[in-house]
């Protein structure tokens, strides 16, 4: 008896560690326009797709960035609301977001708080690009890490997804 106790007492601790230290985004980001905005707000009746930029003079980051909005009426069948992350000052990270006209906020991550709690901080200039996608309780839903000029990471998020076959 006492051994069962001891198990079962083991695996609650366990798996409270386990829900405790599980990442989530922050709750309240401010975009680079200086709008404080709450992740709730953002993810009322849409998933949440983080985009990070390696940098803000990473090409083929850009070019990604232009076909996402490309395909936004495509994405908003599956209700999907974008963020994209950069790690650069702010007045870059404006300049960039006029430049592409991405119609979504672009958040500025200083010190690497927010990508550092992902694991995709490359200091002491950079992000690891990826895409996140995240339930409405900010915890992580679905990620893919990495892109190049050989891969683009638009094909796993479609296929995912599968916008074209939501109601």
């Amino acid at each position: 008896m006492r051994f069962l106790i001891s198990v079962s007492l083991s695996f609650i601790i366990s798996n409270t560690n386990l829900v405790a230290s599980e990442k989530l985004f922050p709750n309240y980001i401010t975009d680079v326009d200086g709008n404080e905005l709450s992740f709730s707000s953002l993810a009322e009746n849409k998933t949440v797709c983080l985009i990070t930029l390696k940098s803000i003079n990473c090409p083929t980051c850009l070019e990604q960035l232009k076909r996402f909005k490309e395909k936004i009426t495509q994405f908003q069948k599956c209700n999907l609301a974008f963020a994209v992350l950069a790690y650069a000052d702010n007045k870059s990270i404006k300049a960039l977001a006029e430049k592409v006209d991405f119609p979504f906020p672009f958040i500025q991550d200083v010190d690497f708080m927010i990508s550092k709690s992902f694991n995709l901080d490359k200091p002491p200039f950079e992000l690891r690009p990826a895409i996140i996608l995240f339930n409405g309780d900010r915890t992580i839903k679905w990620k893919k890490i990495g892109r190049s000029n050989q891969y683009f990471s638009d094909q796993a998020i479609e296929d995912y997804l599968d916008c074209d076959n939501w109601i």
